[in-house]
């Protein structure tokens, strides 16, 4: 049913995808305030509308290039996985610098959700973007997100997709051979701190295995790890 205007214009919108053969509309002289207002007048109408809140007005939305990223391109959400964060979420302010972002806009909550945008979560957010970029971190926004982690471990445990991504970032600064440990202290430079994943180390507090590999570099986590969140 074409109730709305954003029923027609995605009306209109499906025909020409259509003649097309299925491709996408060519937005090369569409000035980005235009794509905006389009935009805008999705979100607007999305409660009301017909055709254009249906499956297949949807999957013509998510073709035309008028989402917001979070760096700032108006980019179209049928070419790859999308997602949105609130701004109060912890290291939100940091997405801008990954793709797959888009701006978050409380009041197209309802239109993002309808297009399969998910919103994330702290949790969320950690396991996509901030456990994998752990190893290539700063020590000190290394030092900082784990921080987080542990203040908030009682919640986050539960977290499976979390807890795998921990499992394989490299953050753990290992015991040497000669017993000393990683210099992981926030520093400019930490050239050769030996960062490994938990998965690929032992735990010391297992007799059996302390007793085989003691005195082996890199096969223990360093002390400050001992203590249990």
């Amino acid at each position: 049913a074409l109730r709305t205007a954003a029923d027609v214009v995605a009306f209109k919108a499906q025909q020409i995808k259509s003649c097309l053969g299925g491709g996408r509309p060519w937005f090369a002289s569409v000035t980005d305030a235009q794509r905006e207002r389009l935009f805008q007048l999705f979100a607007s109408q999305h409660a009301s509308s017909g055709f254009a809140a249906s499956g297949e007005g949807l999957e013509t939305m998510r073709s035309l290039p008028m989402f917001t990223a979070a760096n700032g391109e108006k980019v179209d959400v049928a070419s790859g996985e999308y997602v949105t964060c609130p701004p109060g979420v912890a290291f939100a302010e940091t997405l801008s610098r990954f793709g797959g972002v888009l701006e978050h806009r409380a009041s197209s909550r309802d239109l993002y959700a309808a297009l399969g945008v998910p919103e994330l979560s702290d949790a969320d957010v950690l396991a996509r973007f901030v456990a994998p970029s752990l190893r290539d971190m700063a020590p000190e926004a290394r030092r900082d997100a784990l921080a987080y982690v542990r203040k908030h471990w009682h919640r986050l445990r539960d977290d499976d997709p979390l807890c795998r991504a921990l499992g394989a970032a490299k953050f753990v600064d290992v015991l040497r051979d000669d017993g000393g440990e990683g210099d992981d202290d926030g520093g400019d430079d930490d050239d050769g701190v030996e960062l490994k994943s938990p998965g690929e180390l032992y735990d010391p507090e297992v007799e059996l295995l302390a007793a085989v590999f003691r005195g082996q570099s890199g096969c223990f986590p360093s002390r400050k790890w001992s203590t249990r969140a």
